[in-house]
């Protein structure tokens, strides 16, 4: 059986990518734009743990679906599908079907990485009140989110060393010579 740890962290891994992957665009390969993308990401997130710690699960979701900006969408989106996968990879590990979780998203078998998930407010809160109910599974998705959130945090800090790294590599020395 995979623990919490290894899910968090693939989840993590999923979002720092999205996130990556969109800042590479955008910088248009500047790495001082890179740094500052970065340095957004990493304060968003670290908002999202204050409000996960301090106001729970449920506000979470309702500011980062109130929240336009700032990677707000993507970290929603990489969360709530996160926690699909975590639902679905519990009942595979403990080998329980669940009908109507299979049939929440277009009525198919299919892992929830395969199903085409719905991103709506209004879906996204249902769930969490429905299957977030009981205080044990509450608190192990609050601890699994808060997780993902620590490896996401963590790993937006390196790349924007990485970013800061390559952009002073890259840089032009006044004198014309080569830096140390």
């Amino acid at each position: 059986m995979k623990n919490l740890d290894f899910w968090a962290a693939e989840a993590s891994m999923n979002l720092i990518g999205k996130v990556a992957g969109g800042i590479g665009q955008a910088s248009q390969g500047s790495s001082k734009s890179e740094v500052k993308e970065y340095q957004k990401l990493y304060v968003s997130v670290g908002k999202c743990m204050g409000i996960l710690l301090e106001n729970g699960v449920y506000a979470l979701f309702v500011y980062l679906l109130a929240k336009k900006t700032d990677y707000s969408e993507i970290i929603y989106k990489e969360l709530y599908a996160a926690l699909k996968t975590l639902q679905q990879n519990l009942k595979n590990e403990h080998n329980m079907e669940d009908d109507e979780a299979c049939q929440h998203n277009a009525g198919a078998r299919k892992p929830v990485g395969q199903q085409e998930l719905l991103f709506d407010a209004e879906d996204c809160l249902n769930w969490l009140q429905k299957e977030v109910m009981e205080l044990p599974r509450l608190l192990l998705v609050r601890e699994y989110l808060q997780q993902i959130l620590v490896y996401t945090r963590y790993s937006a800090a390196a790349k924007k060393k990485e970013a800061e790294s390559n952009r002073k590599k890259t840089a032009v020395p006044a004198g014309g010579g080569e830096l140390d």
